[in-house]
């Protein structure tokens, strides 16, 4: 009876070794498969890159590619105008070549000496200064309605605009923070 079960435990851990060394060698191969799938993503990602390079310095790119590239001129753009603003809530600005944030009242950027031009004032600087005879929660409801009024107007033009989507989503977020922290009674500013 004795050597009945100790033949069923050696059976049994033999089959869980087996099991164990399965799982593992699955296990292994799904990591190399992770691992290949990323290395191929890189490398188109190149591919990309390369495109997009093509197409900035002019060269001639097929319809396909010039769409995509486009669209990434695009993006980048709204990425640079979103930096810009945020350095400017700041009181900073963003040198043109290195992108660092640096002071608004500088010259040259310290980091890599490139001389930098003192932006326009935004639009929206001048809109605060001609509404400052509402409250804070009217102003951040006319930020809101805007923002909808936009978007209301607005056609997308590329199908993937998840990016403006997370835009929208935190204007749409800071107005109504805007809108809960102002003061229930807030008092006229003198004009």
């Amino acid at each position: 009876m004795a050597k009945d079960f100790l033949d069923e435990l050696s059976k049994t851990a033999q089959s869980l070794t087996e099991k164990v060394s399965s799982v593992y060698e699955s296990s292994k191969l799904r990591s190399k498969i992770a691992a290949e799938e990323n290395e191929a993503v890189k490398l188109m990602a190149e591919i990309g890159k390369i495109v997009y390079a093509r197409f900035v310095e002019g060269q001639e790119t097929d319809s396909e590619f010039q769409e995509l590239c486009e669209g990434i001129s695009g993006h980048k753009k709204a990425v640079d105008e979103l930096k810009a603003a945020a350095a400017g809530k700041k009181g900073l600005k963003i040198c043109p070549a290195c992108e660092k944030e640096i002071d608004k009242d500088a010259m040259f950027c310290p980091y890599c000496g490139t001389p930098v031009p003192n932006p326009e004032p935004a639009e929206e600087e001048v809109m605060t200064d001609e509404a400052e005879d509402g409250t804070a929660e009217e102003d951040a409801c006319e930020v809101k309605e805007a923002v909808e009024v936009t978007e209301e107007n607005e056609e997308p033009a590329c199908e993937e605009a998840e990016d403006t989507d997370k835009v929208e989503e935190a204007v749409y977020e800071e107005a109504e923070e805007a809108i809960e922290t102002a003061p229930e009674t807030a008092e006229p500013s003198e004009e």
